[in-house]
């Protein structure tokens, strides 16, 4: 399944001008054990500008900009697990105006409320832009975590980018 979801009668839901030219993806994992889902962007000409797509796969393109969330609890709650801008639109904008996209897009259609607890400097002030609220303290960065293993886990990273550098 992939199809263009209609959010012409949201205001709020406005494509922001810092995702301009690009066009969403969505995906709601079924059977994944830790994770609820995946949101991503695309700079491309693949589809019209400001058009979202729900589906039930991930495509080979590699996004752009892609966060991801926990699965929910019985009232809609759901955390923050990975946001990822490539480095080519990082400090543009482009993450905190997708991050603040995504949250209320999750809100309106599918009564989900999206929070976050922890993360790198870089990613708790994306959130807290995107929140609008303090910025909360950063998380320890672990000795022990081998990113080769992580890497793997990540659903938006195929095996064929593994090693590969995003370039313009």
């Amino acid at each position: 399944m992939f199809e263009p979801l209609d959010i012409s009668k949201f205001k709020e839901l406005e494509w922001p001008e810092e995702l301009k030219p690009g066009w969403g993806h969505h995906v709601f994992f079924k059977n994944h054990k830790t994770l609820g889902g995946i949101s991503m962007a695309y700079f491309n000409d693949k589809h019209p500008e400001g058009s979202v797509f729900i589906g039930d796969y991930i495509l080979n393109d590699y996004p752009d900009v892609y966060a991801t969330w926990t699965i929910g609890d019985e009232f809609g709650n759901t955390l923050t697990d990975r946001l990822y801008v490539s480095p080519i639109y990082r400090n543009k904008g482009v993450g905190t105006a997708a991050l603040s996209w995504g949250l209320k897009y999750l809100k309106f259609l599918f009564d989900r409320n999206l929070h976050h607890e922890y993360g790198p400097a870089s990613a708790n002030s994306i959130v807290s832009s995107a929140f609008n609220t303090e910025r909360i303290k950063d998380t320890p960065v672990e000795e022990t975590i081998d990113l080769r293993d992580q890497f793997f886990e990540q659903p938006a990273h195929p095996y064929i980018f593994f090693g590969k550098r995003v370039v313009k």
